[in-house]
């Protein structure tokens, strides 16, 4: 009796300091974390998170509020798509990250280069070399393409030929066609066509013009921060780039997993904090063969589960659980792997209780024995008796009546048709309010 009574008093501290912070808590974020809700988040990695891809998971980033335990959890963050650009605006205000080795091969895929001699970022221009002619239409200037003369020819002509708008400009051989509008309601249309001449070129074929002269190879062109990121950031990022900025840069993330194990594919995982030691368990039967529920022994703990909401990244469910275990031995924190009892069920697949274990409804109750129930045998008669009317009458002669020369005949058939129906009814029902009538009888005669 002194072993069960010391048993009872450990169990009911054990339960009562745990139900001090059982419930749900909003953990504090971690360091390098910011931002207010999703999509505002931000984290800036550092040499000492482990790196998974685009994943950075961040060790002992958490601090759990359990009385008289130093807990800590790891998080993990996963890069959003809108990362890069903000990696390429930290790359273009410190030029000298470009040597490292995945900015370097990011810029080079992006055509991105630095001018040492002016301190400026530029970019190899794009377009197409000479072909060894200049064109024009009309009175349009000499221009390298065919399509640049024909512009020029429509924008020095347009104000002659209508005030109602252009409908195309387009080169079709050697000629060049304008569409314009002919009415004020736009319903009708006219063509100005022009010829395409061209004379040789000062510049060799594959050459490119520029204002210097020409030249064999494009020259460079300055690109703006703005410009800088379009050029940047939608080519691929190389996954060392965020742990090649200056620390701390932030950058923006997906809403962060708590407790996950450290891989490329991240997810939430519960965690269990032993809070003592283990002790006997008052509900295990020895006559029973051992199962995860019905062990020797059971280890006092809590059970933290991930339960975020939108605006609250951080918040957990916190609550007592006894882990039944064969031996008295205590168990470490939550292992690389969770227990199948930490794993909680999706909420569609939980009870009541699960979902709110701490309602009335859900509270357990001490162990009742049952009482027996005394069984006694009663005899009861029932004598039939004939129903409501005959079972072989028949139904009245119709009544036949004069009206102004005319008999009228008034037929009780249809009403004994209804009565017919309804015989068997109410006879059942008899029958019905006959048998409550001996039931209750019997009962109170017991």
């Amino acid at each position: 009796m002194a072993r069960i009574a010391k048993l009872v008093t450990a169990l009911a501290i054990g339960l009562g300091s745990l139900s001090a912070y059982a419930g749900y808590a909003q953990l504090a974020p971690p360091e390098r974390f910011s931002g207010g809700a999703y999509p505002d988040f931000k984290f800036a990695p550092s040499a000492n998170d482990a790196r998974y891809g685009k994943i950075a998971w961040q060790k002992d980033a958490l601090r759990l509020p359990i009385p008289g335990k130093n807990v800590t959890m790891p998080a993990a963050y996963r890069f959003a798509a809108n990362a890069p650009r903000f990696a390429a605006a930290a790359i273009f205000l410190s030029p000298h990250l470009r040597l490292a080795v995945g900015i370097a091969s990011w810029l080079g895929v992006a055509g991105l280069v630095w001018d040492a001699v002016n301190n400026q970022w530029v970019i190899k221009q794009e377009g197409e070399a000479s072909d060894g002619y200049k064109y024009y239409v009309g009175n349009s200037d000499f221009h390298n393409k065919p399509d640049d003369a024909c512009n020029d020819w429509a924008g020095k002509n347009l104000s002659n030929w209508t005030n109602f708008g252009v409908v195309s400009i387009s080169v079709s051989g050697t000629k060049c066609n304008v569409v314009i509008y002919a009415s004020p309601d736009k319903s009708r249309q006219d063509t100005k066509s022009g010829n395409i001449s061209k004379l040789p070129s000062s510049c060799p074929a594959g050459w490119f013009v520029t204002p210097a002269g020409c030249v064999q190879t494009p020259p460079p062109k300055t690109v703006t921060q703005d410009d800088f990121v379009d050029k940047l950031a939608p080519k691929p990022m190389p996954d060392t780039v965020p742990w090649e900025l200056p620390y701390p840069t932030p950058l923006p993330v997906d809403d962060p997993f708590i407790n996950p194990l450290p891989s490329p594919d991240p997810a939430h995982r519960p965690k269990f904090v032993p809070t003592g030691d283990p002790v006997p368990n008052p509900n295990y039967d020895p006559k029973v063969a051992p199962s995860p529920d019905n062990q020797p022994w059971v280890q006092p703990g809590a059970r933290v589960t991930p339960r975020p909401v939108p605006g609250s990244p951080w918040q957990v469910d916190i609550e007592p659980v006894n882990r039944p275990q064969p031996g008295p031995e205590p168990v470490p924190e939550t292992p690389d792997q969770p227990q199948p009892q930490d794993i909680p069920k999706p909420e569609e697949q939980q009870s009541l209780c699960e979902k709110h274990p701490d309602i009335v409804a859900c509270a357990k109750m001490d162990d009742v024995n049952p009482d027996k129930v005394k069984n006694e045998s009663k005899t009861i008669s029932i004598t039939p008796k004939t129903g409501w009317g005959s079972e072989n009458s028949a139904c009245p002669a119709p009544k036949i009546i004069k009206v102004a020369a005319v008999n009228a005949e008034f037929s009780y058939q249809p009403i004994c048709d209804l009565a017919s129906g309804l015989r068997p009814i109410v006879i059942a029902l008899a029958w019905l309010s006959a048998a409550t009538m001996v039931i209750t009888a019997a009962r109170r005669s017991s």
